[in-house]
């Protein structure tokens, strides 16, 4: 299995304190592959910020040997900005439309996002 990871999965997967910590951990074994757009990055990156968590969750990730970092392209920018209702909703839909370009699942627990992505899926 190949899948987009929100930022809601890496942080679930990387919190052990996090509601969703089990059922992360088991797509996480399940998965051949996740592809993690760049802004999901820089979301765990402020997330762990506020938190004051240590930089290793980040570099854990990108360093993991199951992951692919992808880049945001201009498409996903301008589907972003044509689909979200708000700006506050944006960087979902940018992960939104990386999972659609790819062609693979997105693996969010973020109820919002996850019925935007179901209405483009």
């Amino acid at each position: 299995m190949e899948i987009v990871a929100d930022t809601s999965f890496l942080i679930a997967y990387s919190i052990k304190e996090d509601i969703h910590h089990k059922k992360a951990i088991e797509i996480f074994e399940k998965t051949k592959l996740i592809y993690i757009p760049t802004i999901a990055i820089h979301e765990l990156v402020w997330f762990a910020r506020r938190k004051n968590l240590p930089k290793d969750i980040i570099l854990s990730w990108i360093l993991c040997e199951k992951t692919e970092i992808i880049e945001i392209t201009e498409s996903d920018i301008l589907f972003a900005l044509r689909n979200a209702k708000n700006l506050s909703d944006y960087n979902d839909f940018v992960i939104i439309s990386v999972a659609l370009r790819l062609n693979k699942e997105l693996i969010t627990f973020d109820e919002k996002q996850e019925k935007y992505y179901k209405q483009f899926k």
